[in-house]
Protein backbone atom coordinates (compact mmCIF):
# COMPACT_ATOMS: atom_id res chain seq x y z
CA UNK A 1 0.00 0.00 0.00
CA UNK A 2 0.99 3.29 -0.59
CA UNK A 3 2.22 5.65 1.74
CA UNK A 4 -0.30 7.90 2.94
CA UNK A 5 -0.22 11.50 1.51
CA UNK A 6 -0.28 14.67 3.79
CA UNK A 7 -3.42 16.20 4.35
CA UNK A 8 -4.93 18.92 6.78
CA UNK A 9 -8.00 18.76 8.58
CA UNK A 10 -9.72 21.97 9.20
CA UNK A 11 -12.94 22.52 11.41
CA UNK A 12 -14.84 26.06 11.66
CA UNK A 13 -17.55 27.74 12.86
CA UNK A 14 -18.44 32.04 12.42
CA UNK A 15 -21.52 33.75 14.08
CA UNK A 16 -24.51 35.10 11.77
CA UNK A 17 -24.40 38.61 11.44
CA UNK A 18 -27.69 39.38 11.59
CA UNK A 19 -29.11 37.09 14.54
CA UNK A 20 -25.60 36.03 16.18
CA UNK A 21 -26.56 31.86 15.96
CA UNK A 22 -23.60 29.83 14.96
CA UNK A 23 -22.91 28.65 11.36
CA UNK A 24 -20.52 25.67 11.07
CA UNK A 25 -18.22 26.12 7.83
CA UNK A 26 -18.37 22.26 6.52
CA UNK A 27 -16.23 23.16 3.55
CA UNK A 28 -15.07 26.36 1.22
CA UNK A 29 -18.29 27.73 0.49
CA UNK A 30 -18.31 31.38 -0.61
CA UNK A 31 -22.44 32.04 0.91
CA UNK A 32 -23.64 30.17 3.80
CA UNK A 33 -27.34 30.42 4.78
CA UNK A 34 -28.11 30.79 8.25
CA UNK A 35 -30.63 27.83 9.56
CA UNK A 36 -31.98 29.99 12.36
CA UNK A 37 -32.71 33.42 10.50
CA UNK A 38 -32.57 32.17 7.01
CA UNK A 39 -29.76 35.12 6.32
CA UNK A 40 -27.78 34.47 3.01
CA UNK A 41 -23.86 35.37 4.11
CA UNK A 42 -21.16 35.61 1.56
CA UNK A 43 -17.37 34.73 2.51
CA UNK A 44 -14.86 36.32 -0.11
CA UNK A 45 -11.88 34.16 -1.25
CA UNK A 46 -9.58 36.34 0.39
CA UNK A 47 -10.98 35.64 4.02
CA UNK A 48 -10.93 31.72 3.16
CA UNK A 49 -7.48 31.86 1.95
CA UNK A 50 -6.05 33.78 5.42
CA UNK A 51 -8.46 30.98 7.30
CA UNK A 52 -6.72 27.64 4.62
CA UNK A 53 -2.91 28.80 4.00
CA UNK A 54 -0.54 27.45 6.95
CA UNK A 55 3.27 29.02 7.22
CA UNK A 56 6.80 26.92 6.94
CA UNK A 57 6.62 27.16 10.97
CA UNK A 58 3.01 26.18 11.48
CA UNK A 59 3.60 23.38 8.83
CA UNK A 60 6.86 21.71 10.47
CA UNK A 61 4.68 21.63 13.84
CA UNK A 62 2.13 20.12 12.27
CA UNK A 63 3.95 17.27 11.06
CA UNK A 64 5.05 17.19 14.04
CA UNK A 65 1.87 16.05 15.66
CA UNK A 66 0.42 19.27 16.85
CA UNK A 67 -2.74 21.28 15.96
CA UNK A 68 -3.64 24.68 16.35
CA UNK A 69 -6.76 26.31 17.36
CA UNK A 70 -7.57 29.68 17.86
CA UNK A 71 -9.89 33.03 15.80
CA UNK A 72 -9.03 34.95 12.99
CA UNK A 73 -11.35 38.45 12.47
CA UNK A 74 -12.41 39.39 8.69
CA UNK A 75 -15.04 41.90 7.55
CA UNK A 76 -16.41 42.53 10.78
CA UNK A 77 -16.95 38.29 11.44
CA UNK A 78 -14.91 36.12 13.61
CA UNK A 79 -14.11 32.78 12.55
CA UNK A 80 -12.74 30.16 14.88
CA UNK A 81 -11.00 27.32 14.10
CA UNK A 82 -9.24 24.06 14.01
CA UNK A 83 -6.16 23.01 12.17
CA UNK A 84 -4.47 19.39 12.20
CA UNK A 85 -2.49 16.97 9.89
CA UNK A 86 -4.45 13.73 9.58
CA UNK A 87 -5.70 11.17 7.04
CA UNK A 88 -9.21 11.24 6.08
CA UNK A 89 -11.89 9.34 8.29
CA UNK A 90 -15.16 8.21 7.99
CA UNK A 91 -17.85 10.82 8.64
CA UNK A 92 -19.73 8.29 10.64
CA UNK A 93 -17.30 6.16 12.55
CA UNK A 94 -14.20 7.57 12.44
CA UNK A 95 -11.88 5.02 10.66
CA UNK A 96 -9.30 6.03 8.08
CA UNK A 97 -10.64 6.04 4.82
CA UNK A 98 -8.87 4.03 2.13
CA UNK A 99 -7.71 6.29 -0.14
CA UNK A 100 -4.61 4.40 -1.99
CA UNK A 101 -6.55 3.67 -5.01
CA UNK A 102 -8.39 7.00 -5.33
CA UNK A 103 -6.63 9.36 -8.39
CA UNK A 104 -6.75 12.82 -7.17
CA UNK A 105 -8.83 15.42 -9.50
CA UNK A 106 -11.58 12.95 -9.41
CA UNK A 107 -14.96 13.60 -8.03
CA UNK A 108 -16.63 10.98 -6.49
CA UNK A 109 -18.39 9.42 -3.36
CA UNK A 110 -16.06 7.12 -1.10
CA UNK A 111 -17.20 4.41 0.84
CA UNK A 112 -15.80 3.73 4.36
CA UNK A 113 -14.76 -0.06 4.56
CA UNK A 114 -15.67 -0.62 8.17
CA UNK A 115 -19.60 0.76 8.56
CA UNK A 116 -20.21 1.59 4.47
CA UNK A 117 -21.01 5.48 5.10
CA UNK A 118 -20.38 7.64 1.90
CA UNK A 119 -18.22 10.23 1.95
CA UNK A 120 -17.17 12.78 -1.03
CA UNK A 121 -13.80 13.57 -2.28
CA UNK A 122 -13.48 16.04 -5.41
CA UNK A 123 -10.80 18.26 -6.67
CA UNK A 124 -10.39 22.35 -5.36
CA UNK A 125 -12.30 24.79 -7.05
CA UNK A 126 -10.94 27.06 -9.09
CA UNK A 127 -11.47 30.04 -7.30
CA UNK A 128 -9.74 28.07 -4.02
CA UNK A 129 -7.29 27.28 -6.19
CA UNK A 130 -6.58 30.75 -7.40
CA UNK A 131 -6.24 31.85 -3.79
CA UNK A 132 -3.87 28.95 -2.60
CA UNK A 133 -2.40 27.48 -5.66
CA UNK A 134 -1.46 24.08 -3.96
CA UNK A 135 -4.69 23.54 -3.11
CA UNK A 136 -5.46 19.85 -5.17
CA UNK A 137 -8.41 17.69 -3.52
CA UNK A 138 -10.51 17.78 -1.04
CA UNK A 139 -12.61 14.87 1.41
CA UNK A 140 -15.70 14.85 3.23
CA UNK A 141 -16.65 19.04 2.34
CA UNK A 142 -19.54 20.31 1.33
CA UNK A 143 -19.68 21.53 -2.21
CA UNK A 144 -21.13 25.05 -3.08
CA UNK A 145 -23.87 23.73 -5.22
CA UNK A 146 -25.27 20.72 -2.64
CA UNK A 147 -27.85 21.36 0.22
CA UNK A 148 -25.45 20.86 2.99
CA UNK A 149 -28.57 20.18 5.49
CA UNK A 150 -28.03 17.14 7.47
CA UNK A 151 -30.41 13.95 6.23
CA UNK A 152 -33.17 12.74 9.18
CA UNK A 153 -32.56 9.35 10.47
CA UNK A 154 -34.27 6.50 9.10
CA UNK A 155 -36.92 6.61 12.60
CA UNK A 156 -37.33 9.88 11.39
CA UNK A 157 -39.09 8.77 7.96
CA UNK A 158 -41.94 7.38 9.83
CA UNK A 159 -44.95 9.69 9.80
CA UNK A 160 -45.75 11.17 13.85
CA UNK A 161 -49.23 11.67 15.02
CA UNK A 162 -50.62 14.46 17.05
CA UNK A 163 -53.73 15.73 17.42
CA UNK A 164 -55.35 19.19 16.62
CA UNK A 165 -55.16 21.51 19.25
CA UNK A 166 -58.68 23.22 17.86
CA UNK A 167 -60.80 20.24 16.88
CA UNK A 168 -59.14 17.06 17.66
CA UNK A 169 -58.34 16.23 14.10
CA UNK A 170 -55.12 13.68 13.33
CA UNK A 171 -52.13 15.70 11.97
CA UNK A 172 -49.91 13.60 10.37
CA UNK A 173 -46.02 15.04 10.77
CA UNK A 174 -43.29 14.00 8.85
CA UNK A 175 -39.94 15.18 7.31
CA UNK A 176 -41.72 17.52 4.70
CA UNK A 177 -43.79 19.28 7.22
CA UNK A 178 -43.12 22.86 8.03
CA UNK A 179 -42.34 24.20 11.34
CA UNK A 180 -46.11 25.78 11.15
CA UNK A 181 -47.97 22.89 10.46
CA UNK A 182 -51.77 23.47 9.32
CA UNK A 183 -54.92 21.36 10.49
CA UNK A 184 -56.09 19.68 7.21
CA UNK A 185 -59.87 19.91 9.23
CA UNK A 186 -59.70 23.00 10.71
CA UNK A 187 -57.45 24.87 9.31
CA UNK A 188 -55.79 25.70 12.78
CA UNK A 189 -51.71 26.57 12.84
CA UNK A 190 -50.19 24.06 15.14
CA UNK A 191 -46.24 25.15 16.07
CA UNK A 192 -43.96 22.05 16.07
CA UNK A 193 -42.47 21.63 19.92
CA UNK A 194 -38.42 21.59 19.85
CA UNK A 195 -38.74 17.92 20.35
CA UNK A 196 -40.42 16.77 17.15
CA UNK A 197 -38.69 19.01 15.13
CA UNK A 198 -35.15 18.44 16.34
CA UNK A 199 -36.25 14.67 15.67
CA UNK A 200 -36.87 15.57 12.13
CA UNK A 201 -34.42 18.01 11.60
CA UNK A 202 -31.59 16.89 13.18
CA UNK A 203 -29.12 19.62 14.30
CA UNK A 204 -26.18 20.08 12.10
CA UNK A 205 -22.48 19.50 13.87
CA UNK A 206 -19.39 20.93 12.73
CA UNK A 207 -17.70 18.04 10.92
CA UNK A 208 -14.12 18.00 10.43
CA UNK A 209 -12.96 18.08 6.12
CA UNK A 210 -9.85 17.44 4.66
CA UNK A 211 -7.10 19.07 2.11
CA UNK A 212 -4.85 16.96 -0.19
CA UNK A 213 -2.39 20.39 -0.24
CA UNK A 214 -0.39 18.94 -3.08
CA UNK A 215 2.80 19.95 -1.42
CA UNK A 216 4.03 16.24 -2.20
CA UNK A 217 3.08 13.47 -4.91
CA UNK A 218 -0.15 11.49 -4.48
CA UNK A 219 1.33 8.59 -1.84
CA UNK A 220 4.29 10.94 -0.63
CA UNK A 221 5.42 12.32 2.55
CA UNK A 222 6.01 15.74 2.51
CA UNK A 223 9.56 17.01 1.24
CA UNK A 224 11.23 20.07 2.55
CA UNK A 225 9.68 23.32 0.18
CA UNK A 226 12.79 24.16 -2.69
CA UNK A 227 13.68 28.17 -2.54
CA UNK A 228 10.61 28.49 -5.23
CA UNK A 229 7.98 27.24 -3.31
CA UNK A 230 9.37 28.86 -0.18
CA UNK A 231 9.46 32.34 -2.08
CA UNK A 232 5.98 32.13 -4.01
CA UNK A 233 4.70 31.83 -0.41
CA UNK A 234 6.78 34.13 1.31
CA UNK A 235 5.42 36.84 -1.12
CA UNK A 236 1.90 36.29 -0.33
CA UNK A 237 1.14 39.14 1.65
CA UNK A 238 0.59 38.71 5.37
CA UNK A 239 -2.46 40.52 7.24
CA UNK A 240 -0.53 41.61 10.50
CA UNK A 241 -2.58 43.58 13.55
CA UNK A 242 -1.93 45.04 16.63
CA UNK A 243 -2.52 43.61 19.92
CA UNK A 244 -5.06 45.19 22.09
CA UNK A 245 -3.30 44.83 25.03
CA UNK A 246 0.48 45.02 24.21
CA UNK A 247 0.40 46.30 21.13
CA UNK A 248 2.74 44.02 19.18
CA UNK A 249 2.02 43.06 15.47
CA UNK A 250 1.13 39.61 15.11
CA UNK A 251 0.06 37.92 12.48
CA UNK A 252 -3.98 37.82 11.78
CA UNK A 253 -4.69 34.26 11.66
CA UNK A 254 -2.36 33.68 15.12
CA UNK A 255 -4.39 36.22 17.16
CA UNK A 256 -6.62 35.89 19.45
CA UNK A 257 -9.86 37.15 20.28
CA UNK A 258 -10.41 38.48 23.67
CA UNK A 259 -13.23 41.36 25.72
CA UNK A 260 -10.31 43.45 24.63
CA UNK A 261 -10.68 42.46 20.93
CA UNK A 262 -7.94 40.77 19.13
CA UNK A 263 -4.76 39.98 21.01
CA UNK A 264 -1.86 37.92 20.49
CA UNK A 265 -1.21 34.48 22.03
CA UNK A 266 1.00 35.26 25.07
CA UNK A 267 -1.24 37.96 26.19
CA UNK A 268 -4.18 35.82 25.65
CA UNK A 269 -3.05 32.95 27.52
CA UNK A 270 -0.97 35.27 30.20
Amino acid sequence: MAEKPPILVYKFRMECDECGSTIFLNGPMRKVECKACLSSLKIDADTWQSLLKSDEEEYAALVSGKYFTGSLSSGGRKYVYYISLEHPRCPDCKEELVLDKIDPAVDRIVACTVCGCRASTFPAPDWLRKELPEARQLFCAAQEDEDDSVPPPPEALRPVMMSCLHCGGALEITSETTRIAACQYCDTDHYLPDDLWRRIHPLKKRTPWYLFSGVAEWGQTAPTPGVEEQSRRSARPERNIKCARCGRLVPQRKAFYSEDGEVCGGCFRG
